[in-house]
Parts: C-alpha cells; sequence; structure tokens
C-alpha cells in the first residue's frame, strides 16, 4: 500500500517536472526569438 502510494508520488512528480521543463524552454525560445529580433534590427539600422 505505502510502496504503491509512494510510485504514485513518483510518477507525479515526473510530470510536474516535465511541464517546468517544456515551460522552462518556451520560455527560453522566446527569449531567444526576442533577442534575435533585437539583432536584426540592430544590424539594419
Amino acid at each position: 500500500m505505502n510502496k504503491k502510494w509512494r510510485n504514485i508520488d513518483k510518477i507525479r512528480q515526473l510530470k510536474i517536472s516535465k511541464v517546468t521543463l517544456i515551460a522552462y524552454a518556451q520560455v527560453r525560445l522566446a527569449k531567444h526569438a526576442i533577442i534575435q529580433q533585437e539583432i536584426d534590427r540592430a544590424l539594419i539600422v
């Protein structure tokens, strides 16, 4: 019983960390895109 709950908890933690990793990656991509736009603008000017 206790072992089963521990496994469920582990799975839940893995799912949460997966979601946070995806969110983190999206934020990094967005930042990168903004920086890229700034560089493009600087090069045009």
